[in-house]
């Protein structure tokens, strides 16, 4: 084993960097840990935040901002920052009137709706808004009105001034009624400028509008949802994140009938976070997609009654209160959510309390279903004072111990962009070494009987936001997420949920004047090849190679021995996968793969992450620049892993013989008779053509080969052979085959 130090001098590395490294990958099938990884460990997180849902470029399909004319209105309140809505030139201010509540809204959960009076007004009267359509999308518009005019009009102009639609939607009448059209497909993506608006004298009000294109998801962009389906994550946070804990979420204001939910919800630097991708539509989208939901429960502004509420409504048969809303909102079934965090960073800063509110919550809703998963905040970024502050009034009532790590860059004017990459694909250490202490506190405290679960991480970069967007989506930050990944897997025993915040450099909708796209970074080509890849048991892996260390420099944290290669092994009965980051900023190392008794029949499928630098990503000009690709192809026992990489290599278990599941023969495929046998075996195929018949010792070394065989029926000499345990394989007919048998 070579141990390396990096020592940085300038910008001179003074390890060896320019040579192929070398190491041997042991799998250790003694110790398989079978259905260790039967629970989701690792998903994402979604989170109300900014513009990330809510906003031109956010997934949600929704394009109108302030669609319910909740928001700031022209004359309005100057506390009200964002104006989405704006006033016709040919209007005057004095004619809009703003209604409250109480004034007779569309929609009762809404804060007002625009009122205009028409009256001496040279020309139309109404509004308007500029949005972006993408190309070769029907869209349907609608808007609730009522009023004294003739008729509502819709007008949508592109941004050099061509009208594509001008038409009435309907005469207007004194109570609300819902008008809509359908709009044909643009040729190339456009920003439209929407105006509804009326012609005659006479009052108009408007509430209620939208304009989705008509293939949305749950009122997700249908590109968004795809990505997000082939993602393949196993299990989704959701709303928050800090969103969860205050005003903004209160479950009952955000299901049934989209029109008729709470606006506007103001959240962060008052942009507003309307919910049409609510409660109901999140617990649609897990079931589609198989995903497992996590919600988190409001402790700051909410109450245990609330909780309990939500519960039954996600849980609750027909029978119930809650239960019988949710069928009234379409959804007959419970969805049996199992997964409750009590608050969101509840820190001793933000509610000293909170430890014996959540013991409140944490009693309620035990009583009420005694199998829920339920999660106390934690803060490990306090240390050891905040463990105490929780679990001496918590101790064992909880499942789990939150926490919120991410791994920080501190690169500055004196430290090199190569420093920066070592520290940052050398994170499995340091959370491994966080893994330990805070699971040494919270057992030494009182939580004897909890796990830890990471339910938001993330990768962070200390810099300005611009520079924060780059690095964060390069291949750098995709190999510094799977660094939490293998230590969150490698722990599976003591960890619970493990969440990865959406939106950071995972997926991304970018504009570039009038056109849209939509596409991935680097990080998510890795979570899906790794989503893919987990299977239900857990197989210990040990390296032997080339390492290095990392100087205590720049406030860059100090490691020593860090693998070249980070490794995890899980199998399902099918398939043995081999995840592998390959931290070399510059060269490959090859690796030998020891896994006992492998044959090597069959073709292995490998999914690589790389990119000629390590700085690479996807952007709207190259949203395809970095993408895991895929190929099939036999390999022996040693692969060259790229630099700067992330490989999984899928290999087919029939081809490994030592401590894999063979299931007895169905009586209608074959036969061994006898077995256990001394001096021959008969192997009967009930007359199928036998294509061909291998027979291997524990070591996987092949013994005997046997050719065609036309008559389904043959009798095959083993006297020679040591006692032990065999295997065969083979075809019959085309079909593979697999058994085994004890030679005394």
């Amino acid at each position: 084993m070579n141990i390396i130090k990096i020592v940085i001098i300038g910008l001179i590395f003074s390890m060896p960097l320019f040579a192929v490294q070398k190491a041997t990958i042991t799998l250790d099938f003694q110790n398989i840990e079978k259905n260790a990884l039967e629970k989701p460990l690792v998903g994402m997180f979604m989170e109300y935040i900014q513009g990330s849902i809510n906003s031109p470029l956010g997934i949600s399909a929704q394009e109108l901002q302030d669609r319910g004319f909740d928001c700031q209105y022209p004359g309005g309140p100057p506390e009200e920052k964002y104006q989405y809505w704006h006033l016709l030139n040919t209007c005057s201010v004095d004619s809009i009137e703003v209604m409250y509540p109480w004034i007779n809204h569309y929609n009762s959960n809404g804060m007002r709706h625009y009122f205009i009076t028409r009256s001496a007004t040279k020309g139309d009267c109404g509004f308007q808004q500029e949005v972006r359509m993408d190309a070769d999308k029907d869209y349907e518009f609608y808007i609730h009105c009522k009023g004294t005019v003739d008729s509502v009009y819709l007008r949508l102009i592109k941004s050099d001034g061509e009208v594509i639609v001008d038409k009435s939607l309907g005469a207007i009448t004194t109570s609300w009624q819902k008008y809509s059209v359908m709009i044909a497909p643009l040729q190339k993506s456009e920003k439209i400028n929407v105006i509804v608006y009326s012609k005659s004298n006479g009052d108009i009000h408007f509430d209620e509008a939208s304009l989705m294109a008509t293939d949305n998801r749950y009122s997700l962009r249908s590109e968004v949802f795809g990505m997000l389906k082939e993602m393949n994550m196993k299990i989704l946070r959701f709303p928050g994140g800090c969103f969860a804990d205050y005003f903004t979420w209160h479950f009952e204001q955000h299901i049934g009938p989209r029109d008729q939910r709470r606006a506007p919800n103001y959240w962060y630097d008052s942009k507003i976070q309307r919910m049409d991708f609510g409660l109901d539509e999140y617990l649609e989208f897990c079931e589609e997609l198989n995903i497992v939901p996590f919600l988190t429960v409001n402790v700051m502004d909410g109450s245990v009654q609330e909780a309990l509420n939500l519960v039954e409504y996600c849980n609750g048969d027909q029978n119930t209160l809650y239960g019988r809303k949710r069928a009234i909102n379409g959804h007959p079934e419970p969805f049996n959510v199992k997964y409750f965090e009590i608050g969101n960073e509840q820190w001793e800063n933000v509610d000293i309390n909170y430890p014996s509110k959540y013991l409140n919550y944490y009693a309620a809703l035990k009583e009420k279903d005694s199998t829920l998963e339920i999660i106390v905040n934690g803060n490990h970024w306090a240390g050891i004072k905040d463990v105490k502050r929780v679990l001496s009034v918590v101790e064992d009532n909880a499942d789990f111990y939150s926490w919120h790590p991410c791994s920080i860059s501190y690169q500055d004017e004196e430290s090199s962009l190569e420093e920066e990459y070592w520290g940052m694909v050398s994170w499995s250490l340091v959370i491994q070494s966080n893994i330990n202490w805070l699971m040494n506190e919270v057992k030494a405290n009182g939580g004897k009987n909890l796990k830890h679960a990471p339910t938001e991480y993330w990768v962070n970069y200390e810099r300005d936001f611009l520079d924060t967007c780059v690095k964060a989506h390069s291949l750098e930050a995709a190999l510094s997420d799977m660094n939490f990944v293998h230590s969150f897997l490698r722990n599976h025993e003591n960890t619970g949920p493990a969440c990865r915040t959406l939106y950071l450099g995972i997926l991304k909708t970018d504009t570039i004047g009038k056109e849209r796209k939509y596409y991935t970074f680097p990080n998510y080509e890795a979570y899906k090849m790794i989503f893919s890849s987990i299977g239900n048991d857990f197989i210990p892996t040990k390296y032997n190679g080339d390492m290095y260390s990392l100087p205590d420099y720049q406030k860059m944290q100090f490691l020593n021995d860090v693998p070249m290669l980070d490794v995890v092994a899980t199998k399902n009965k099918d398939t043995l996968f081999l995840a592998v980051i390959s931290r070399h900023i510059s060269e490959p190392t090859e690796a030998i793969i020891n896994i006992p008794s492998w044959t090597g029949e069959h073709k292995v499928k490998i999914t690589e992450l790389s990119s000629p630098n390590y700085l690479d990503y996807n952007s709207f000009e190259e949203p395809n620049k970095v993408v895991a690709k895929s190929r099939e192809e036999y390999i022996s026992n040693t692969y060259k892993f790229p630099p700067h990489s992330y490989t999984v290599i899928a290999i087919p278990t029939i081809d490994i013989l030592i401590d894999i599941e063979i299931d007895p023969p169905k009586v209608e495929e074959f036969n061994i008779l006898p077995n256990p046998a001394s001096d021959k075996i008969f192997f009967d195929a009930y007359g199928k053509t036998i294509d061909y018949l291998k027979i291997y010792d524990m070591t996987g070394k092949e013994v005997k080969n046997i050719k065609k065989n036309n008559f389904g029926f043959m009798s095959i000499d083993i006297s020679e052979l040591n006692s032990g345990t065999y295997f065969i394989q083979g075809t019959i007919e085309g079909k593979e085959i697999q058994g085994k048998f004890i030679k005394q």
